[in-house]
């Protein structure tokens, strides 16, 4: 297995990943880190503008393990197609909300329709980031019960500090069907990409 870094002169952060395998693997991988494009840890990611091109998502029970049940985003806090805050799941007695401690720790499945996958927009500092992936979809976790002990440069961690956005295959994958494949073959190659771009809204 490799996984490679690339910074270039683009403003965009490049992790490919490869895999072989001579034997059938269960394989998908993934990067888990926090972005706040506030900079400022004392703002939280509440008002940060997302949108995911995506239709459906995966339900989860009070386990928090994927029930195998794909949820049209429509009419719910989920509908990230044309935009919305953070904030609208965060604060949202929406089920699925409640369920994970009030925010997000959803799979959503992409509909590779947009050119970017997903788009965040912090409207206070004016930045923008946005993410392509080969990847099927993508796990967003919002920090809802993230650990306040953790030293970082401006402080203390704390939930909602900041938003991951883990492009991979669905962790419902090995247990219901209808989901990508996460079953690396014998002699076949894992190849994926996820491209972080960041810039200025315009």
């Amino acid at each position: 297995m490799t996984v490679v870094y690339t910074l270039n002169n683009k403003n965009e952060f490049l992790i490919d990943y490869s895999a072989k395998t001579n034997k059938t693997t269960v394989l998908t991988m993934t990067n888990h880190s926090y972005f706040n494009l506030s900079e400022n840890l004392a703002s939280t990611i509440h008002n940060h503008h997302i949108v995911i091109d995506s239709d459906e998502f995966v339900e989860l029970d009070k386990e928090l393990i994927p029930t195998g049940k794909k949820i049209h985003v429509m009419n719910t806090p989920f509908d990230f197609r044309n935009g919305r805050k953070l904030a609208d799941g965060i604060n949202s007695k929406f089920t699925q909300n409640m369920v994970v401690n009030n925010g997000y720790d959803h799979y959503f499945i992409f509909n590779h329709q947009q050119l970017e996958n997903i788009v965040v927009i912090d409207e206070t500092s004016g930045r923008k980031m946005t993410i392509k992936t080969n990847q099927p979809g993508v796990l967003m976790y919002t920090a809802n019960s993230l650990d306040e002990n953790l030293a970082l440069a401006n402080g203390n961690s704390k939930p909602y500090v900041g938003v991951c956005f883990e492009t991979q295959a669905s962790p419902a994958s090995l247990h219901h069907d209808g989901f990508p494949t996460v079953t690396l073959n014998a002699q076949e190659t894992y190849k994926k990409q996820t491209v972080f771009a960041f810039g200025l809204v315009e």
